[in-house]
C-alpha cells in the first residue's frame, strides 16, 4: 500500500509540475515500469551525488583541492559501491576525458555523451532506454555531469591549477585527461543500470522512502 500511494503521488507530480519536469530525447512514456525506473534512477543519482559532495566539501575544508583529489580516487568508488547491488543495479560515473582509468566511457557511452553535448541548449536532463538480453530486460539511465565553480580547482585550465594540485595529479593520475574545463562544460555522465524486474522492488522502496521523507 505504501508503494502505491507513493506511485500515485509521483504520477500527480509528473502531470502537474512543469518546473521540475525532466526532459528526454524520446516522448515520456506512461508505462508504469518506465516511470518507476526513471524516478528510481534519478533518486539513486541524487543520493550518490549528495554523499560524494559531502565528502568533497569536508576534504576541501581539511586539506584543500589536494585532499579532494584523494577523496575522488579512494572514496568515490566506495560510495558508488554502497549505492549499488551488483548485478541487479549499479551506478557509475563515466567520461571521455577520464581521470580515473576505471571511469573511461565505452564507445557506446561516448555516443550518449555526444548526444548530451549536442543538446546543451535544449536542456535535456536525462536519457533512458531498455535493452533486451538473454537473461531479460535491462534499464539504462543517463544523466549529464556539468562542471561547477568548485570543480575548477581540480578540473580547470591546467595552467591555472595550483602547483601543488598539478604535482598530486601527476603522481596519482599520470595519464590524466580531465583538465581544461570551464563552468557549465559537460564533464561526463552518470550511468544507472537496472536488471528488470529484479530491481523493481528496490525501485519501489527507493521511491516510497523519498516521497514519505518530503
Amino acid at each position: 500500500m505504501r508503494y502505491y500511494v507513493a506511485l500515485i503521488l509521483t504520477l500527480l507530480l509528473l502531470s502537474c509540475s512543469n518546473s521540475n519536469k525532466e526532459s528526454s530525447s524520446k516522448t515520456v512514456s506512461a508505462n508504469p515500469d518506465d516511470i518507476l525506473a526513471q524516478k528510481a534512477a534519478s533518486q539513486l543519482i541524487a543520493n550518490f551525488a549528495r554523499n560524494l559532495k559531502g565528502e568533497l566539501l569536508s576534504a576541501m575544508k581539511e586539506g584543500g583541492a589536494m585532499k579532494a583529489i584523494e577523496v575522488c580516487q579512494e572514496k568515490a568508488p566506495f560510495i558508488a559501491s554502497t549505492h549499488s547491488n551488483k548485478p541487479i543495479w549499479t551506478i557509475r560515473r563515466v567520461s571521455e576525458k577520464n581521470r580515473n582509468p576505471e571511469n573511461k566511457a565505452t564507445p557506446q557511452e561516448q555516443e550518449i555523451i555526444a548526444r548530451f553535448a549536442d543538446s546543451k541548449q535544449t536542456k535535456t536532463t536525462f536519457l533512458s532506454e531498455w535493452k533486451n538480453t538473454d537473461s531479460g530486460k535491462v534499464f539504462y539511465y543517463y544523466k549529464p555531469i556539468r562542471i561547477g565553480g568548485l570543480c575548477l580547482q581540480c578540473h580547470g585550465p591546467y595552467k591555472k591549477l595550483e602547483p601543488t594540485v598539478k604535482a598530486v595529479l601527476k603522481d596519482r593520475y599520470p595519464n590524466d585527461k580531465a583538465t581544461g574545463y570551464k563552468v557549465g562544460d559537460l564533464r561526463g555522465m552518470f550511468v544507472v543500470k537496472m536488471r528488470w524486474p529484479d530491481a523493481k522492488e528496490f525501485a519501489r522502496e527507493l521511491i516510497a522512502d523519498t516521497v514519505f521523507r518530503q
